[in-house]
């Protein structure tokens, strides 16, 4: 997850944002959303396009794009680590 693909889910999540706005540095709200609907259709677009669970009110805590790319690479890192996990004694051969 880089920033243009984050740009790219904003852009397409909220048809009414100026993608010149969509800056690392940008204000969630509101230089990004204009309101905490955009938010909510924001959530809905990360939770769909890139399977990242987006809890009531998270969003909110969000200052700035870059914050919640940084979120968004953690939780991508996490699942990823997950699903990559063997089982525990998987490692173990037969004797």
């Amino acid at each position: 997850m880089n920033f243009e693909q984050l740009k790219e889910v904003i852009v397409a999540a909220l048809p009414n944002c100026n993608p010149d706005a969509v800056t690392p540095e940008a204000q969630l709200v509101p230089d990004v959303c204009a309101d905490s609907l955009d938010t909510v259709e924001l959530s809905m677009a990360i939770e769909d396009k890139l399977g990242v669970s987006m809890p009531d009110g998270l969003m909110a805590t969000f200052l700035t794009v870059n914050d919640l790319l940084t979120y968004l690479k953690e939780a991508l890192f996490r699942q990823h680590s997950e699903t990559r996990r063997a089982p525990c004694g998987s490692f173990l051969k037969e004797v």
